[in-house]
């Protein structure tokens, strides 16, 4: 799965636990918020490889993937 459609499916999975505080099918504001939701998960995700990847060279391959996850969110449009 490349980073583009990773990110599309962490997106597509938070937004059904997303809401805003006005309107429950505002879609922007639910994709806005699913993509924070997101976010906060690959900045979970880099923070636990770096703890265990000081040494191991493959795990340089993860973090760059999640990286490449993390921009693909902040870049996605409906």
């Amino acid at each position: 799965m490349t980073p583009k459609e990773k990110a599309k499916t962490l997106i597509d999975k938070f937004k059904g636990y997303s809401f805003n505080n006005f309107d429950n099918d505002a879609t922007e504001q639910r994709t806005d918020n699913a993509k924070k939701c997101a976010i906060i998960l690959v900045d979970e995700i880099l923070e636990y490889i770096g703890e265990i990847a000081t040494i191991e060279y493959h795990f340089g391959k993860s973090i760059a993937y999640w990286k490449d996850v993390k921009d693909e969110i902040k870049e996605f449009i409906n």
